[in-house]
């Protein structure tokens, strides 16, 4: 059984009125980009729901909010007790959605917190009779993060030089869910230009799963002539290139591509991460110079723009430079910015990548309790985000906040699960630093032999 496409708008516009938070719009491009449909679409259904006499609907100009131009009607109200006695019934099943056994439908909205997210699986259930359930759930972790590129980018001076007229989730639903990879769609004469999207998520989730070989696949057949590109789509995968390089000890390479790049990109918001990454990636090199100058710009474009995100991104990066040259204050003082500016973008994720860093200051300052407080909520965000390589840093940092607190057994049992928990990330390269400061902080705390034993 599945819902009828004015019952699935009705539902969504139930779903959106019962949110009563005051600080949060739902403006109607976004329901309509959740359902996979155009505007013009949406007001054509809501328009018939209004003659079937289930919404009222209230004109204001510039309205930012659902909320305040429709209203469920009390036959409206009916209708919508009758849809949710519909999805009791749903249900996913083993053939047809990847699953060991029957999961209810309901049990998954459950699961999912946000509206818009709900409103999109119940739209994905009910326009796709085949999905592949777990990599829908893992692959909507990771483009919900708010430091995922594609998102960031997603309404970003647009420079549109490409055919596809496609919402994204209608990508999304077309494309995204492959499970694992299939060569042969990136191989295949018959390719798809909507599906350049979903392949790029489908690629920074193999990156983060420390398979790179499948996101080298398909970041190099995304950036071949068989494909047509826009600006931001080039983009992200470039940096994303540069990405998986660092993650493969290839730096000399990833500076390669970041080089041509500033030469070549116009955007000054794109030129800035350009800039930021740079920056990174040459204080890492042992560059002591240059570094400095490329954050600073990069801080200084993102405040001008006034790119909350982009700046908690900027201020994260540039404190760990600061920590590893000793510099705690100027580090904590960076890392204090990148949460506020977190915060005010209201992206958690973000917030709990500062997080760690901000836990190593105050468990250098002694204040354990505080330390273990932010490792506490980093290690929720990043579990409900299946961010296991977030995990991982966590539990470095327990491990280094224990060599602290001078309870060696239990900091070498955290720096292990720091090694298997993501694995097989972090990569051996990240691995042999962290292994390197978890022996410097011992030897600091009088415990000799250390290299021994890990």
């Amino acid at each position: 059984m599945k819902l009828g496409k004015e019952d699935l708008v009705l539902f969504s516009i139930y779903l959106i009125s019962k949110d009563g938070k005051p600080d949060q719009n739902y403006r109607k491009d976004q329901l309509a980009n959740a359902l996979g449909i155009s505007d013009s679409t949406l007001n054509l259904y809501m328009t018939r729901l209004r003659s079937d006499g289930l919404i009222t609907r209230t004109k204001k100009k510039f309205a930012p909010d659902i909320r305040g131009t429709t209203d469920l009607t009390r036959e409206g109200m009916r209708r919508v007790t009758q849809i949710d006695s519909m999805i009791d019934s749903m249900v996913l099943t083993e053939e047809r959605h990847s699953i060991p056994s029957c999961i209810e439908v309901r049990t998954i909205l459950r699961k999912i917190n946000d509206i818009m997210e709900r409103i999109f699986f119940l739209a994905l259930y009910t326009q796709n009779k085949y999905f592949d359930l777990p990599m829908f759930l893992n692959t909507m972790k990771v483009s919900r993060e708010d430091t995922t590129l594609l998102n960031i980018f997603s309404n970003i001076d647009a420079n549109p030089c490409g055919t596809r007229h496609e919402s994204f989730v209608e990508t999304f639903f077309n494309a995204s869910l492959y499970g694992e990879i299939d060569k042969d769609i990136v191989t295949s004469d018959i390719w798809r230009k909507e599906d350049i999207d979903a392949l790029i998520i489908l690629a920074e989730a193999k990156m983060r799963m420390g398979k790179f070989e499948d996101c080298s696949m398909i970041l190099n057949h995304l950036l071949t002539d068989r494909t047509d590109l826009n600006y931001n789509q080039w983009f992200i995968i470039k940096i994303d290139q540069v990405h998986l390089l660092r993650k493969q000890n290839r730096d000399e390479e990833a500076l390669s591509i970041l080089n041509d790049m500033l030469m070549t990109v116009e955007n000054r918001i794109c030129l800035s991460l350009v800039k930021m990454n740079k920056g990174v990636i040459l204080f890492f090199m042992g560059d002591r110079e240059e570094y400095s100058e490329l954050l600073r710009s990069a801080i200084s474009s993102f405040s001008i723009h006034g790119l909350s995100l982009f700046l908690a991104m900027a201020y994260n990066v540039r404190g760990v430079t600061f920590f590893i040259l000793e510099r705690d204050d100027e580090a904590e003082s960076d890392w204090l910015k990148a949460r506020k500016y977190a915060r005010e973008a209201r992206s958690e994720f973000a917030e709990a990548k500062v997080m760690p860093n901000l836990a190593d200051i105050a468990m250098k300052k002694g204040k354990f309790d505080l330390s273990k407080g932010y490792l506490k909520r980093a290690h929720e965000i990043f579990s409900s985000y299946n961010d296991y390589e977030g995990l991982a840093i966590v539990e470095l940092n327990y491990a280094l906040l224990y060599i602290e607190m001078r309870d060696l057994d239990k900091a070498l049992e955290h720096f292990a699960k720091c090694k298997e928990v993501a694995f097989p990330l972090p990569t051996e390269k990240e691995l042999v630093i962290f292994r390197e400061e978890i022996i410097k902080r011992a030897r600091e705390k009088g415990f000799e032999g250390v290299e021994n034993i890990i």
